[in-house]
């Protein structure tokens, strides 16, 4: 594994949450100037709400902060997808402060994470750490095109 990967994982990583990414508005871009009312709001029928979104791009930076520090415990489906119907601004205003904290976390230990453990498989898993950590970096991106496609949809009105 080359050297300098940790780097680049942790540059993706960033770009994916704070911005300066090249595939669009990254997470807290996103998220920066959305209300309790609208991360609430079920734009799609049967599908998760923003603020669900959010919830659960914490659950998935948590179990990378897990795997790092050896933890072979593993996200339950009770956890994955936390529901909401109607988070009040004290609530909404938690799960960004969690959010970050969450992100700034999981962002100091692959900093520190060593290049020569990324081959290494993850405590209670098949995936390395290469794997883990591109794919919550990709989960980032994935639910960031979710978010800008229900903030549209939540803020348009057709006419």
């Amino acid at each position: 594994m080359n050297k300098n990967e940790i780097k680049r994982i942790v540059q993706q990583f960033t770009a994916s949450m704070e911005g300066n990414a090249w595939h669009g508005p990254a997470v807290f871009e996103l998220l920066n100037d959305i209300n309790d009312e609208e991360a609430s709001q079920r734009a799609l029928r049967d599908a998760h709400n923003i603020y669900e979104i959010a919830a659960h791009i914490i659950i998935w930076q948590k179990e990378g902060i897990r795997k790092i520090n050896g933890n072979a415990r593993n996200v339950t489906k009770q956890e994955d997808w936390p529901v909401t119907n109607d988070a009040t601004t004290e609530q909404w205003s938690e799960i960004k402060d969690s959010l970050l904290a969450v992100y700034n976390e999981l962002k100091n230990g692959l900093e520190e994470f060593p290049d020569e453990r990324l081959s290494e498989n993850v405590p209670g898993g098949e995936q390395t750490f290469y794997v883990l950590f591109h794919g919550i970096i990709q989960h980032n991106i994935y639910h960031a095109g979710q978010i800008a496609m229900l903030k549209k949809a939540i803020r348009t009105s057709y006419i």
